[in-house]
C-alpha cells in the first residue's frame, strides 16, 4: 500500500491530490547522532526541530510515511488546555497553582503558532 493509495486513506481529497513522497530506503548504517527520533508524528517531528535548532544533530527515524498515523489524520488543533474544565481544576489545586499548570501549555501554545 502506498502512502496515497486510496485504500489507506478512504476516498478522501488528500489521497486525490497528495503527491506521493519519494521512496527511502531501510537504513543500512550506524549513525551517530545526539538524539534518535522514533517516530514522525507531530510530537517526534517538533522534538527533532526544536534540538536541532538548538545544534544538536538529529536523526528521525519512521517505518512507515511522516506524520501517517493520528497525526496526519486529524484536524491538527494545538490549544492550551486539559482534558478537565479549568474550574475544576481551580477548584481541586487552587488559583496560584493552577496559573502554574496553565503557563507552560500557553507558551507551547504560541510557539506553535509562531513556527
Amino acid at each position: 500500500m502506498t502512502e496515497t493509495d486510496p485504500s489507506r486513506y478512504g476516498p478522501t481529497w488528500y489521497a486525490a491530490t497528495a503527491v506521493a513522497a519519494p521512496e527511502r530506503p531501510a537504513l543500512t548504517l550506524d549513525l551517530d547522532v545526539d538524539l534518535c527520533v522514533i517516530g514522525a508524528g507531530l510530537a517526534g517531528l517538533t522534538v527533532a526541530r526544536e534540538v536541532a535548532r538548538r545544534g544538536w544533530s538529529v536523526a528521525v527515524l519512521e517505518a512507515g510515511c511522516l506524520a501517517g498515523g493520528a497525526s496526519g489524520r486529524n484536524g491538527g488543533f494545538v490549544s492550551p488546555g486539559f482534558a478537565e474544565r479549568i474550574d475544576a481544576i481551580v477548584a481541586r489545586v487552587g488559583p496560584s497553582r493552577a496559573r502554574e499548570l496553565w503557563a507552560p501549555r500557553a507558551r507551547a501554545s504560541n510557539i506553535s503558532a509562531e513556527r
